[in-house]
């Protein structure tokens, strides 16, 4: 095709990158969603649709996060996932169990290349060190 052309009405890369770019936004307001009191379930039918090849979040210092939003954000580890970042320093509302849905989300092969997770002076009495 010239580059001067009409762009195909439909696609398959199109809805593709559609779901891509949800993930993208997903992972970027993540937190602030979370801090605000937001429903969760659109942010992670996001990332399950998506096969983002990094997921970074940092929650350093949210009372907002919980064992069950870990739980269901590790629900969303995919296959393609190459990087996986998440900050939980200074949380207070985890425990092992955001550990062990880590881990759990990690058990299926993955591509993961690079993994840091931060439980740095977590709030929780039953986080082990």
């Amino acid at each position: 095709r010239r580059l001067d052309s009409d762009p195909p009405e439909d696609h398959d890369e199109y809805e593709k990158l559609n779901r891509m770019l949800h993930g993208l936004v997903a992972c970027a307001i993540w937190r602030d969603a979370l801090e605000a009191g937001e429903d969760m379930k659109r942010y992670i039918d996001a990332l399950k649709n998506c096969e983002l090849p990094k997921l970074e979040i940092t929650f350093d210092s949210s009372s907002k996060v919980t064992d069950e939003g870990i739980e269901m954000l590790s629900s969303t580890i995919k296959p393609e996932l190459k990087e996986l970042l998440l900050d939980m320093s200074y949380c207070s509302g985890i425990s092992d169990r955001s550990l062990i849905a880590i881990s759990q989300g990690l058990a299926i092969p993955t591509a993961l290349r690079r993994l840091s997770l931060s439980f740095m002076k977590v709030g929780a009495e039953d986080v082990t060190p």
